[in-house]
């Protein structure tokens, strides 16, 4: 490993200068922490299923792992953000035709419209927490070694929780208050873990700043959704004016 990158032991948060050593062909060992003695970031030897089920399980050692030992893939994050809000819009979708009884009858591109809305307010809640994240680390005057671009995207990164929505629907359990309520329990809480690894030094202001940010993600997602009703409520009415002329 680069002596450049932003290393950390997965266990107590202090700051090392490599994950292993390569002694030769096929010879690695992986490195100890000076701090507390054991090894620096065990879960490169891991599969990454036993990694993200050690995520969903909440242990701080492997959003240390994922969100900061390996940042260098912070390239990618873009397009697992993107994935998430995809199945947060269409938990949206499903549950908007469900209570407007819409089946594919009633007109293909009605549906997939609603669709596209649904996909444009889940970016917007994930955009505007991630905006709110930055911001109010600057307003805290939160320190961190990552760059702004980085802390961004793995703060954005605290809704893979959204990934379970698919199951969700698939068991029909996406419209009832008790999924709402454990998701966005499970989401506040990853978004908690993931400030306390990026702002270790501050807890307290690292739960108002997670708070604050969600009620702000909250917002924006209304604002789009009461812009897309009124927007299709008026695009209804002169569609009928101008077809009765």
């Amino acid at each position: 490993m680069g002596a450049n990158c932003n290393i950390v032991c997965v266990h107590c948060g202090a700051e090392a200068t490599d994950l292993y050593r390569n002694y030769g062909k096929n010879v690695i060992k992986l490195c100890e922490c000076d701090n507390c003695g054991k090894f620096v970031d065990h879960y490169i030897e891991y599969d990454s299923v036993l990694i993200y089920i050690d995520l969903l399980l909440q242990y701080t050692a492997a959003y240390r792992h994922v969100f900061v030992n390996r940042v260098y893939l912070v390239k990618s994050l873009w397009r697992i953000v993107c994935l998430f809000s995809i199945c947060e819009a269409y938990r949206k979708w499903a549950v908007r035709m469900e209570s407007a009884n819409k089946s594919v009858l009633d007109g293909f591109i009605d549906l997939e419209w609603k669709f596209y809305e649904c996909i444009v307010e889940s970016l917007s809640e994930i955009a505007a927490f991630g905006f709110s994240t930055l911001g109010f680390s600057l307003i805290f005057d939160l320190k961190t070694k990552l760059s702004l671009r980085s802390v961004f995207w793995i703060s954005c990164c605290g809704y893979y929780g959204k990934a379970f929505v698919l199951l969700a629907v698939i068991w029909n359990l996406h419209h009832t208050w008790e999924y709402v309520f454990l998701i966005e329990a499970f989401l506040i809480l990853s978004h908690y873990q993931i400030q306390n690894i990026l702002f270790s030094d501050s807890p307290k202001l690292n739960a108002l700043m997670v708070l604050l940010s969600w009620i702000t993600s909250y917002l924006a997602g209304s604002y789009c959704h009461i812009v897309f009703d009124y927007t299709n409520q008026n695009y209804k009415s002169w569609f009928d004016y101008i077809r009765a002329l």
